[in-house]
C-alpha cells in the first residue's frame, strides 16, 4: 500500500498443449493454439511498458497502473478433468499464485473450472465460451467472456434474415444438446419479438441415417422454404444429402443457412465436384453465419496483426517456445515456434490478445479504486463490467448483468459458396467462400450480392405458392414452447 510499491499480478491462460494418444500425453500441434499463446505474451508485454499502438487506454498505463503482468501457461489437455485437476494444483501453490485466468476457448472446460475459479474468488474470462450456462451468476458470480451467449446470435441472424431478405418463415433444425438447444430458443424468444414464425426440428447427438431421414422429413413437412442448420460438423453432410434425396434442398427452390462455418469449407473447399454431384447441387448458394475474432477495417485489428508479425524474429520466438509446457514423446518430437505461426490470424486470437487486456485494465482499475496494490476477484470482475476500450476485436462491451459480451459490439459474417469452373471444363466445378455482408456495432454492412441455390442472386420465396396452415405448430416448437414456460 505504500506509494511506489507494485503489485503482481499473475495471469494464467487455460489453453490446450497436448492431448493423450494411445495412453500417452504428447504435444498437441495446432497453430491456432500457438497464436493464442503469443496473443497472451504481446498483450502482457503491452499491459507492463504502457504500449498503446494497439489499443489507446494501455498508453502510458505503466506510469499510473501500480500493477505489473506475469502469465504462464496452464495446459488443459482440452479435457475438463485435466483442466479442474490444474486448477487444483494452482490453488495449493505457495509462490505464484493465480491473480486471475483468461478462460478455455470450450464451454465444456469453462464450466467446471469457472465454478472452481468463482468459489475460491478468481475472475476468469474466457475468448470464446459460448454457453448459455455461464450467464448464471449464482454459480459462475465471477465468470466473463469477450464474446456473446449462443443464444444471443439470433439478434444479428433475424435481422438480417427479416430485413435484408424479407423472410417472415423460419425452419430450424438443430442439434439437440445444450448449445444447439439454447441457440434455437434464442431463436424463438428473438423472432417473437420480431412477429417472425420459427418451426423448431431437433434431431439427437450423434444422429443414426434413421435419425436424419425423420429430421429432414419433418423439415419437408413445415413447407418452409428457408432452413438454418444449428450444426456441430460430423452431421451436416449426411444431412445436407439427405435433404437433396427429400427434394428440399438442391431444386433452386430453398435457401439453406449454416451456423458452423468450418464443416461446409471443410466439406467443400479444395475438391472438385462433377455437375450431376447431389452435393454439388444441395451446396450452391449455401449460406454459412458465424461469430469472427476480427477483419480488417475493424477497430484496431491492422494495428494489432502488425504488432503481431513484428513476434516473427529469433528473440521472441525462443521465448514464446519457454513458455509453452513440453512433454517426453517417443518420437521426440515438440511443438516448435517459428515464423510460420505469424504468417495468417486464426479466429480466435484477436479476442485472446482483447481478454488479455481486458482483465489487465480490470486490475488497474480495481488497484485504483481500492488505493492499494491488492484487490479481490470480486473487485477485479466489477472493474471489468465497468471495462470499454476499443481492441483488436473491435469495441469491446460487457453487459452488466451477465459478464458476456454484447451482441452489438461482436462481429458476425455471412458467407456464400459458389460454384467455379475448373479449367474451363463447364461440368466439373469447386466452390470458393465469399464473404457477403458482416454484421458490426449493430449493423449489416454488406459487401457483394448473395447467390442462391438457383444460381441467381434473387432471393427464394419463403412460403409455397399454394395455402399453408399457419397455425401448425411442429413438434420442436411445442416443445421448446413447454420447456420455455417452464
Amino acid at each position: 500500500g505504500d506509494e511506489g510499491t507494485i503489485g503482481i499480478c499473475h495471469l494464467i491462460d487455460m489453453n490446450r498443449h497436448s492431448h493423450y494418444r494411445n495412453g500417452e500425453r504428447v504435444p498437441f500441434y495446432g497453430k491456432g493454439y500457438l497464436e493464442m499463446t503469443a496473443a497472451v505474451a504481446l498483450a502482457t508485454e503491452h499491459l507492463n511498458t504502457g504500449n498503446g499502438v494497439v489499443i489507446d487506454e494501455v498508453q502510458d498505463l505503466n506510469q499510473y497502473c501500480p500493477i505489473r503482468f506475469t502469465n504462464e501457461f496452464m495446459d488443459t489437455a482440452g479435457s475438463e478433468t485435466q483442466a479442474v485437476d490444474a486448477v487444483m494444483d494452482l490453488f495449493q501453490r505457495e509462490n505464484d499464485r493465480p491473480c486471475a485466468f483468461i478462460g478455455a476457448l470450450r464451454s465444456q472446460v469453462s464450466i467446471p473450472t469457472a465454478l472452481l475459479t468463482s468459489l475460491k474468488g478468481y475472475a476468469q474470462v474466457s475468448a470464446f465460451s459460448t454457453a448459455a450456462q455461464l450467464n448464471d451468476k449464482e454459480l459462475f458470480p465471477y465468470f466473463g467472456r469477450l464474446i456473446p451467449t449462443n443464444d444471443q446470435y439470433a439478434i444479428p441472424l433475424l435481422q438480417y434474415v427479416q430485413d435484408q431478405l424479407g423472410v417472415q418463415h423460419l425452419c430450424v433444425i438443430h442439434i439437440q444438446n445444450d448449445t444447439g438447444n439454447s441457440y434455437a430458443q434464442g431463436i424463438v424468444r428473438e423472432a417473437s419479438t420480431r412477429n417472425m414464425e420459427i418451426q423448431l426440428v431437433g434431431f439427437p447427438p450423434k444422429p443414426s441415417p434413421e435419425d436424419i431421414q425423420i429430421a429432414i422429413n419433418e423439415v419437408k413437412s413445415t413447407r418452409l422454404r428457408y432452413v438454418f442448420a444449428i450444426v456441430s460438423g460430423e452431421e451436416f453432410e449426411p444431412l445436407l444429402l439427405e435433404a437433396y434425396d427429400q427434394g428440399i434442398a438442391g431444386n433452386g427452390d430453398y435457401a439453406w443457412m449454416v451456423s458452423n462455418f468450418g464443416a461446409p469449407q471443410k466439406l467443400l473447399l479444395g475438391q472438385n465436384f462433377t455437375e450431376e454431384s447431389p452435393l454439388r447441387k444441395a451446396s450452391v448458394g449455401l449460406i454459412t453465419f458465424s461469430v469472427r475474432g476480427s477483419l480488417p477495417g475493424i477497430g484496431r485489428y491492422e494495428e494489432f496483426v502488425e504488432s503481431w508479425k513484428e513476434l516473427a524474429n529469433p528473440i521472441d520466438t525462443d521465448y514464446l517456445q519457454t513458455k509453452v509446457p513440453q512433454y517426453d514423446t517417443k518420437d521426440d518430437r515438440q511443438v516448435v515456434f517459428d515464423n510460420s505461426v505469424f504468417e495468417d490470424i486464426s479466429l480466435f486470437t484477436p479476442l485472446v490478445y482483447d481478454t488479455t487486456i481486458a482483465l489487465g485494465l480490470a486490475a488497474c482499475r480495481a488497484a485504483s479504486n481500492a488505493n492499494h496494490t491488492s484487490f479481490t476477484g470480486e473487485e477485479q470482475y466489477q472493474a471489468l463490467l465497468q471495462t470499454s476500450f476499443e481492441g483488436a476485436s473491435g469495441v469491446v462491451s460487457l453487459d452488466p448483468q451477465t459478464g458476456s459480451r454484447e451482441a452489438s459490439s461482436a462481429l458476425f459474417v455471412l458467407s456464400n459458396f459458389v460454384p467455379a469452373e475448373v479449367g474451363g471444363n463447364r461440368t466439373v466445378s469447386s466452390f470458393q467462400e465469399n464473404q457477403v455482408a458482416y454484421y458490426y456495432n449493430g449493423t449489416w454492412i454488406e459487401e457483394r450480392t448473395m447467390t442462391f441455390n438457383d444460381g441467381t442472386n434473387i432471393a427464394p420465396k419463403s412460403l409455397p405458392e399454394d395455402p399453408i396452415d399457419y397455425n401448425y405448430i411442429g413438434t420442436g416448437l411445442r416443445v421448446a414452447g413447454l420447456v420455455m414456460a417452464g
